[in-house]
């Protein structure tokens, strides 16, 4: 297996509108505390070629994943082999529109598929012969905030995690006279939760901390499903920078034991499949939002839009009968690889991880869960283990998402069989 790296920065012109900034104060973001990447890893065997792609961004839409992934089939790169994922960091460019903030920067979307295809050209170009290597740690410092706190609540490293994926799983490459890494964990990145800089937040911090401790690595951070799991601290950059050195420290121990050795084994797999919705759409509040603005009453704007969204379509027959998700598993050398998208619960993530090692019958195997891949714009994906939960990421972040309309939790069975069926699928490519 030949194994290439490369990078392209993508770092705003300031000002720029964030997920942060609101048009109704006319706010936008000024500063830049850390540069934003487009990172790669692409790999060749066997006749074929992959690519792993992290973007530092908030969210991917899917027609703007497809725009990207499709922009590489001229290097010999086929849209099922590329897994393209954001590190959803929230103090980034708007590249998808939510309701009541600013739409998105279609330019800056451009960018971003510029700067993949350049990036995906320079690795292959630069690909030599590897070996591979696979190892799992241990990482404490994440909390659930629906189970234990959120921001508010909880600012401390010492405060008890409750229901999370432990796991800081490693892909070690080693080609040539550099080494690659890539680091696994599901956590969203909201060490900057000030939010009024452009920053990649911790893992920009990750990769930093990695590269200034071998000059030679590559690092990059593949997101989990961390949908309802935070840091346990936050606030700005003395925050961000300890969380990802302390990322970045348990990383480098478990590279530091793995055995790379030469691999050929390189397999995907893609199938878009169906996950019904929560409940059914809920037309008469969306009519009674509606009417309450036409009343004079105070209402959000967000909630305006989608109230005006939601009943047009309904009168138009366009509301789908389900969303569309796309799965896809990967596999390369010893690891294994499942890309959902959206905001997947963490449960999930730890359902999906299960049923590939019940598939393999191997309770050890190596298994990523790449939350954020491939398509983002659904909004959270939730578990059933907390249905006794509303709060904002079931009952109001709908609202906010270009989908009028948010999954069921039926959905943690769906994606874990799935996976589950792709993995034995690419175990035999």
């Amino acid at each position: 297996m030949r194994a290439g790296f490369a990078r392209r920065d993508v770092t705003p012109d300031v000002p720029v509108a964030t997920l942060y900034d609101c048009p109704q104060t006319g706010g936008l973001t000024e500063r830049i505390a850390d540069p934003l990447f487009v990172r790669c890893a692409v790999f060749e065997a066997r006749g074929r070629r992959a690519a792993l792609v992290a973007w530092d961004q908030l969210a991917i839409g899917a027609a703007l994943a497809e725009e990207a992934k499709t922009g590489l089939a001229d290097l010999g790169v086929s849209t099922a082999d590329v897994l393209l994922s954001c590190t959803h960091s929230h103090t980034t460019p708007l590249t998808i529109g939510f309701r009541g903030r600013y739409p998105a920067d279609e330019a800056y979307a451009r960018r971003l598929c510029a700067a993949t295809r350049a990036a995906v050209e320079e690795a292959l170009a630069d690909a030599r012969e590897c070996a591979l290597g696979v190892g799992v740690g241990r990482f404490h410092a994440t909390i659930n905030r629906r189970e234990m706190g959120r921001l508010a609540n909880v600012n401390d490293i010492a405060a008890d995690g409750g229901t999370v994926d432990p796991e800081l799983t490693v892909l070690r490459i080693c080609a040539g006279e550099r080494t690659g890494l890539l680091v696994n964990l599901a956590c969203h990145p909201l060490t900057m939760s000030a939010g009024d800089t452009i920053s990649a937040d911790f893992p920009g911090a990750m990769a930093a901390a990695i590269e200034a401790a071998d000059p030679r690595a590559f690092a990059f951070f593949l997101q989990g499903a961390g949908g309802n799991v935070n840091p346990k601290i936050h606030g700005g950059p003395a925050e961000r920078d300890r969380f990802g050195a302390m990322v970045a420290e348990e990383a480098l121990r478990v590279a530091d034991a793995i055995d790379c050795r030469p691999a050929d084994e390189l397999a995907a797999a893609l199938r878009v499949v169906d996950l019904p919705w929560a409940a059914q759409a809920p037309l008469a509040e969306a009519q009674r939002i509606l009417d309450r603005t036409r009343a004079g009453e105070a209402v959000a704007d967000r909630d305006a839009a989608w109230a005006r969204e939601l009943l047009a379509a309904g009168e138009a027959g366009a509301i789908p009968d389900a969303l569309a998700a796309p799965v896809q598993a990967l596999r390369i050398g010893p690891l294994l690889i499942v890309a959902i998208p959206g905001e997947p619960f963490v449960q999930i993530g730890l359902a999906i991880k299960r049923a590939v090692r019940d598939r393999l019958e191997d309770a050890q195997r190596p298994v990523m869960v790449a939350g954020y891949a491939n398509a983002t714009d659904c909004g959270y994906v939730p578990a059933p283990e907390e249905s006794r939960f509303g709060e904002y990421e079931t009952a109001v972040a709908p609202r906010y998402y270009p989908c009028l309309l948010g999954p069921s939790a039926e959905a943690r069975d769906i994606l874990a069989s799935t996976a589950a069926e792709l993995v034995a699928e690419v175990m035999t490519q």
